[in-house]
């Protein structure tokens, strides 16, 4: 039984060590970043949270184009290559990123919607975070295609 809760955990950390270490590195900065820009969000003018939604909107239609790129070269792609659990990380990924994507752009629309209530500093703080953490995964998601993008190329090559 205890063989496997280690062999469990051995393979969390085996496929998903680098998403934790983004997400602790993404949690670090977006406290940093808050307690540095803490003065200039509070009174961030009502007119600046379009400017964030826009902002999401945009990184949620990259990573949906993304994810069709992504799919456009499944059929070239290696059968052993679909079916490890690498593959199925990416995709997984894709998932993750589109929900924070998501979700800060409810946070945002809510801190519109919210501006003069005390809600609204949360919800700017909770953006913030979403923000970076979106951006963190959608430059792990660059990372995945250009190899993917790689394993075509040489799948094709041979």
């Amino acid at each position: 039984m205890e063989r496997v809760g280690s062999l469990a955990k051995s393979r969390i950390i085996q496929f998903w060590s680098s998403h934790i270490k983004l997400s602790i590195f993404s949690f670090i900065l977006s406290v940093i970043l808050i307690y540095a820009l803490n003065p200039y969000l509070i009174n961030l003018p009502r007119e600046a949270i379009p400017f964030v939604a826009t902002v999401f909107s945009t990184l949620l239609g990259l990573t949906f184009t993304a994810f069709a790129i992504t799919s456009a070269f499944m059929p070239n792609v290696r059968k052993d290559y679909l079916s490890t659990q690498t593959f199925m990380n990416v995709g997984r990924t894709y998932m993750v990123t589109m929900g924070l994507e998501l979700t800060s752009l409810v946070f945002s629309f809510l801190a519109y919607l919210l501006f003069d209530t005390s809600f609204f500093v949360f919800l700017i703080f909770f953006t913030l975070g979403g923000v970076v953490f979106s951006i963190a995964f959608l430059a792990m998601l660059l990372r995945a295609m250009f190899g993917l993008f790689k394993s075509v190329r040489n799948s094709l090559i041979e």
